[in-house]
Order: C-alpha cells, then structure tokens, then sequence
C-alpha cells in the first residue's frame, strides 16, 4: 500500500488532518464586526444600476418581487419545509422586531448570497445596503466571511482600493 492511500485510510491521520484543517478555518480574523448600519447607504439603487447589473430584466421582478432574491431562495432553501419567498424577505429586511423565521431568511441571505446576487437585489430594490447590514444584525450574523464581504460594500471607494489586511 502506498503512502498516499495509507493517509487516506488511516484514522488517525484522518483525525490529526481534521484537526489541523478546523485550526487553520479559526484563524481568520477574531473581531471581525459588521459596521454599524449608518456607515451604509440608505440610498436606493439609481435607475442606471439596475441596467447596468441586470440588463433587460421585467419590472415586474423588482422591489418585493426581485429575480435575485427568488433565484437565491430557489437553490438555498430547497429543504426548507416552507421555502421562503422573495416577499417575505423584502419584509424581513424590513422588520424592526424580526421573528425568528425573518432572522433566519435574512441569515440565509447573507451568508449564501453571492456578491453579484447581492448587488443585483439592490438594483431590483429589494433593499438599500443599510437596510440588509441593519437586517443582519438584528438577526445575529457572526460569520467573518459575510462580514467582511458586507463591510467592502459600505467602504468608500477611495478606500475599496487599498491593500485588504486580514
């Protein structure tokens, strides 16, 4: 048996492989915070936005109806035993009190969502940046790589340009 299967079957270097793969996932930034929803835009997506992230799409799927948020529902919440829908996430982002379904819709949304999906709901004015990062953290986000994708969008631009430092 050769080295290379002989790692692959052997359970205690399955363990020690296991454990060294966890320890490297926890060093990613520890005070990793969402910024505060002021440092956000409350601006909604001007028209030219929506052209340009999502040429020819209906208005029809826009605002409480976005294309980005019912495709994003579509692939995540699959098993789910009632699936969200893009209305009811336009009213979770929303919510001042949210319940714990909101919460988690919300979650659903800023941990699976790609940037391009993220950007697209914008345009279709699902939301306003500051509505999304008030809406993560009135539902608990605590997720680095979310965080830190949400913080870049409410970075000025000045700033998205320099050197990121983990």
């Amino acid at each position: 048996m050769s080295r290379e299967t002989e790692a692959t079957t052997d359970p205690d270097l399955r363990v020690a492989e296991e454990l060294e793969r966890r320890r490297r996932a926890q060093t990613l930034p520890r005070r990793c915070a969402l910024s505060p929803p002021e440092a956000f835009s409350a601006e909604p997506a001007p028209p030219e936005a929506l052209e340009n992230l999502c040429p020819g799409i209906d208005p029809a799927e826009t605002g409480r109806n976005a294309r980005a948020i019912a495709g994003r529902i579509g692939s995540s919440c699959a098993g789910w035993a009632t699936p969200p829908t893009p209305a009811e996430f336009y009213e979770a982002v929303r919510a001042e009190r949210p319940s714990e379904r909101q919460k988690a819709v919300v979650l659903m949304w800023v941990t699976e969502a790609t940037t391009h999906e993220i950007m697209a709901a914008w345009a279709q004015h699902a939301y306003t940046f500051r509505q999304l990062a008030r809406a993560a953290a009135a539902a608990g986000l605590t997720y680095p790589g979310p965080i830190q994708q949400l913080n870049y969008i409410a970075a000025p631009l000045h700033e998205r340009d320099e050197p990121r430092h983990g």
